[in-house]
């Protein structure tokens, strides 16, 4: 979830104001109003004697438990009953956590700290307590028309339900010109605009009606089969949808069309991964260039962007390669697709996804590879990491067999 709050911040070292910065510029964040002052704790007792205070407060203190104790009672005076209250300070001890969190204190951090725990802190205290973990949202956007972003999309969606056996959620968010209909060969009575037009009345229940089961693991929402010219996509409502959604199932798959909206822009934002496809000419590195470098200063040099060329020996004359796109880019294609005119056109007429088609196979691995990447679990036939619990409970079992 994006979360829309006012939040202030009050410093007094530069490290917990570059972590604070750090934090602003996180997509959780990015609704959200975070005003930045100086003079930590005491200040902040002044500061809002006179002044509603916001969403949340963060304030920093000092080593003196005390000084902490007696300025919190303050602020305590002057905050408004629905005030989330945050303190840093470097006293590292659990009776003082205890004492603060008995007192109300929303959470207690000890410093330094990094931006990533500012951003975690925030995240605990408003995701509800017993829902279960929230799934991640994967979106898919082509740089060029005729990319094939949407196959792409289509196909890791089934990809990661075969491979891994997950629950996905495919939504086709183009619509005026959607194709997941005609992909799993779909009647359509319900489209993913029906949902968009009543988010206030949506729960899960109403949603699982709405959506098609093409499977014991894969639902589809599709847009509607006819054009509807100047149809476009409310953020919020859209970003309720997905907080519903991304509660049934694991992972829920964006099929984004190619088109620059604010609703775009917002969605790329909140995503947790975004493939962009392109083709591996000239035109296609210009414009995945462009996306990348706009991702990257949305989300952070780390930003969770992935690459898939596709039609790959399709431009043999002028076509540029992966080792290309990566000295341009600063990272690989996570996996390149060649072309063939009698793989894709097949499948796509006979409702089949690649995996499904007699001469897939080798296409079809180049999804499962892709799979892997954006669900961040190990790629096919991959060994699992063996966890230090795993080695201390097997050490465990031998010593109780002796």
């Amino acid at each position: 979830m994006i979360y829309k709050l006012s939040i202030d911040v009050f410093v007094l070292t530069d490290g917990f104001q570059a972590a604070v910065e750090g934090a602003r510029g996180d997509h959780l964040l990015s609704r959200s109003r975070i005003d930045i002052l100086p003079g930590g704790l005491e200040v902040a007792v002044e500061h809002y004697a006179d002044k509603p205070t916001p969403d949340v407060i963060v304030v920093e203190s000092g080593p003196d438990q005390d000084l902490l104790f007696e300025c919190l009672a303050g602020l305590a005076d002057v905050c408004q009953a629905t005030t989330k209250v945050i303190v840093a300070a470097p006293i590292n001890n659990i009776a003082c956590y205890r004492t603060l969190i008995s007192q109300g204190i929303s959470d207690y951090l000890v410093l330094p700290l990094t931006a990533r725990q500012i951003v975690e802190s925030l995240d605990g205290i408003y995701a509800e307590p017993s829902s279960a973990p929230r799934g991640k949202v994967i979106a898919f956007f082509g740089a060029r028309g005729g990319a094939g972003s949407s196959t792409v999309a289509h196909n890791t969606a089934w990809a990661l339900t075969k491979v891994y056996g997950s629950d996905v959620a495919l939504l086709d968010l183009d619509l005026v010109f959607g194709t997941l209909g005609m992909a799993f060969n779909l009647s359509v009575t319900q489209t993913v605009t029906d949902a968009l037009n009543q988010p206030d009345r949506l729960d899960s229940t109403l949603l699982e009606k709405l959506m098609i089961k093409h499977d014991d693991h894969l639902m589809l929402l599709p847009s509607s089969s006819s054009p509807r010219f100047g149809a476009t996509i409310h953020f919020q409502a859209l970003e309720q949808v997905l907080n519903i959604i991304r509660l049934m199932v694991p992972y829920v798959i964006l099929d984004l069309p190619r088109l620059w909206e604010p609703w775009v822009e917002d969605t790329l934002g909140l995503a947790d991964e975004v493939v962009i496809t392109t083709l591996p000419d000239l035109a296609g590195l210009r414009d995945a260039k462009a996306l990348f470098d706009y991702m990257i200063q949305k989300k952070g040099a780390e930003a969770p962007v992935h690459l898939v060329l596709n039609r790959c020996g399709a431009f043999s004359k002028d076509e540029l390669s992966g080792k290309d796109f990566s000295e341009t880019l600063g990272r690989m294609p996570v996996v390149s697709l060649n072309y063939d005119a009698g793989l894709y056109p097949g499948a796509f007429n006979n409702a089949q996804m690649v995996g499904d088609h007699p001469k897939g196979g080798k296409a079809a691995e180049g999804f499962r590879q892709l799979a892997a990447k954006v669900s961040g679990r190990p790629p096919p036939g991959g060994q699992k990491k063996k966890s230090p619990f795993s080695d201390w409970l097997e050490n465990l079992t031998k010593k109780a067999k002796k």
